[in-house]
């Protein structure tokens, strides 16, 4: 999962919302790219497949007969292009999104990963989401995507409730290939939608560096996140 699947939606991310994000282009331009080869390709695909349909339709078996080793061929290596430029696609909108998250989101949405952050401040539940992703690329992709969720949302703020991470091993037999093991990692993360956050005048909401260091060590914020605190805190 990401934030979005296709260049058109996050172009209009970024008309919508009027984001100007340094290097987002560059990555807008290359799933572009992906994804119109992507679809040039089954476009192809599916156009001999027609071609091929037709002639056995009409009886010209020996013209389909001809066909149809080169359909396999284009078959075969059509969808194993379509898959690798479908991978590379998903590699930059993993990168758009950690952009869109770090220089955006975490300036609108206010982000609580544990209840003890809140103890200081007062605020009104709204809902509350979660999501499960296997195998994502981006270990932080689950509370980029509640993050967006909630600013769609136009929540204040989110709090982290669960963030956890799992292993799910799958093996299957054959009689030929003696049978094959993979392990698919899920992220699984959950959250509250908030707003109306108000600090209570009488608290001290002072943390110092070290609390977003030991966050950051067990896996809470990232380090891009960690920076962002860093810098705070040296101003």
């Amino acid at each position: 999962m990401s934030i979005r699947t296709s260049y058109g939606d996050y172009r209009n991310i970024f008309n919508s919302y009027n984001l100007k994000i340094d290097g987002s282009e560059r990555f807008l331009k290359k799933i572009k790219i992906y994804e119109t080869i992507s679809k040039v390709i089954l476009i192809i695909i599916l156009a001999y497949a027609a071609m091929l349909f037709y002639n056995l339709a009409t009886d010209n078996k020996k013209e389909a007969e001809a066909m149809g080793f080169v359909f396999v061929l284009i078959l075969i290596f059509g969808s194993l292009l379509r898959f690798i430029f479908n991978e590379i696609k998903r590699v930059n909108i993993s990168k758009l999104d950690n952009l869109i998250f770090n220089n955006f989101l975490i300036k609108e949405i206010k982000i609580f990963y544990t209840f003890e952050e809140l103890k200081n401040f007062t605020y009104e539940k709204i809902e509350h989401i979660t999501t499960k992703l296997v195998n994502s690329r981006n270990t932080n992709q689950t509370i980029i995507d509640l993050t967006f969720m909630a600013f769609e949302k136009k929540a204040e703020g989110i709090i982290i409730s669960s963030n956890s991470q799992s292993s799910l091993t799958v093996g299957t037999i054959g009689k030929r290939t003696g049978g094959s093991i993979n392990t698919h990692i899920i992220n699984s993360t959950e959250a509250i939608l908030i707003k109306n956050i108000k600090t209570n005048q009488s608290s001290n909401q002072t943390k110092d560096l070290n609390y977003w260091f030991e966050l950051k060590e067990k896996g809470a914020i990232t380090q891009e996140e960690y920076e962002i605190k860093k810098k705070d805190f040296l101003k």
